[in-house]
């Protein structure tokens, strides 16, 4: 007759070792999401700081339509500025344009990290965010 001592032993090492990468997989992309919306949160008030980056030469009346024409230049070192005195942790500016003249978009990005090492993710991801603004000026 054949012995069956011993035989449940690698099964249940075999779920823990299965259970324990998922629950290391799931803290690591709920980290990724985390650090996705953090970074979101910095291209979307940079975008805020490029759309109001205007001077009043760059402003124009037309009978009541108030319009602004946000330069690209403006849009660029304003960001620049802010990002550089908010200093967010481990963000860089990849750029901030102006595609019209009444929106800016600002690209920023992250290195991340996940906190539990696992051998089926990657050591690093970098994670790029756009965000924009639009300046609109016409009045109720």
């Amino acid at each position: 007759m054949h012995r069956d001592d011993g035989s449940t032993l690698p099964l249940v090492a075999g779920l823990f070792a299965l259970v324990l990468g998922a629950a290391c997989a799931i803290v690591d992309v709920s980290s990724l999401f985390l650090e996705r919306a953090r970074i979101a949160q910095v291209a979307d008030s940079a975008a805020r700081v490029g759309a109001e980056a205007f001077d009043i030469t760059d402003v124009t009346v037309f009978d009541s339509d108030t319009r602004v024409a946000l330069q690209p230049d403006s849009v660029a070192r304003a960001v620049a500025d802010y990002i550089a005195l908010s200093e967010p942790q481990n963000v860089s500016l990849v750029s901030a344009t102006t595609p019209d003249v009444r929106t800016a978009v600002v690209v920023v990005q992250s290195d991340w990290q996940p906190p539990i090492a696992v051998p089926f993710l990657p050591a690093a991801i970098t994670v790029s965010v756009t965000g924009s603004a639009r300046i609109e000026t016409n009045q109720p």
